[in-house]
């Protein structure tokens, strides 16, 4: 995770059940860049990625990249 001011900016990475980083903390205020990538090789490995209150729902194929931008209006 990187800040710059009020831009902040999440590379996040999923495998095996797993997000890295495990614990992100933005503040109220924030403009938030969400970078996904799963480096799942197991085609049947679905995940699933949710941001409550923000309408963030995603769903990652194997290999595959998305994004994902939001401001923190909320606390």
């Amino acid at each position: 995770m990187t800040r710059d001011g009020n831009k902040v900016m999440v590379n996040m990475t999923t495998i095996r059940s797993h997000f890295m980083p495990e614990h992100v903390e933005i503040q109220e205020g924030d403009e938030v860049t969400w970078r996904l990538t799963s480096l799942e090789t197991t085609q049947d490995a679905t995940h699933g990625f949710c941001i409550g209150g923000y309408n963030v729902n995603l769903s990652l194929e194997p290999g595959e990249y998305t994004e994902v931008r939001f401001t923190a209006d909320k606390a």
